[in-house]
């Protein structure tokens, strides 16, 4: 487009040359590893910073140098750091309290249980809609009559096999206008 609108350059308008081309990211070389920008509260709280204990320096982290001057200010009689500073106490005696008695307990027995993945069969055991009749998962009646509910059409061959597949065949309703009784027409069982 010679003289058209894309060849101008001036604000937000870079000449074309120096313009993103398509198919090619505008970082390449992508960010480099380990400069992530953002310092978690952990990596704060581990901090290495220096104080002066007893007229010497030392290097110590930034959680140890918070806990030993507010243990300065409780000494002195600075009530609410001295409140704190028993809280923060007890709650590591109670830290120290509960990893102490997970070590202490030994594990006794431990369960694998290989579930696969496709199957639903534990599901739908536990919700109640279907249950282990010598080896096989049947369906329960209320779930067949719930489905007939919506309307399907079935072939004769579905019929069989959801006959075959139900708990108690005979303790559904086909039409869920008609009240809950055993057939007797020699469909079911």
């Amino acid at each position: 487009m010679a003289g058209g609108e894309d060849d101008t350059i001036g604000y937000r308008r870079p000449p074309r040359s120096a313009r993103f081309s398509k198919g090619r990211s505008g970082n390449p070389t992508g960010r480099p590893k380990g400069s992530k920008g953002d310092l978690g509260l952990g990596k704060i709280l581990q901090r290495k910073v220096s104080i002066s204990v007893d007229g010497r320096r030392e290097s110590v982290d930034l959680t140890e140098a918070v806990a030993l001057q507010m243990s300065r200010q409780a000494l002195a009689g600075n009530v609410p750091a001295a409140r704190e500073l028993f809280k923060i106490a007890q709650q590591q005696k109670d830290l120290e309290a509960a990893v102490e008695a997970r070590k202490s307990k030994p594990v006794s027995k431990i369960k694998v249980v290989l579930i696969d993945p496709k199957s639903c069969n534990a599901a739908l055991e536990a919700l109640g809609v279907i249950t282990n009749v010598g080896g096989q998962f049947k369906m329960e009646p209320w779930v067949v009559e719930a489905a007939r509910a919506r309307g399907p059409s079935l072939k004769q061959s579905d019929e069989v096999l959801i006959t075959n597949s139900t708990r108690r065949p005979g303790e559904y309703r086909e039409d869920p206008g008609e009240p809950l009784a055993s057939r007797t027409d020699g469909k079911g069982t």
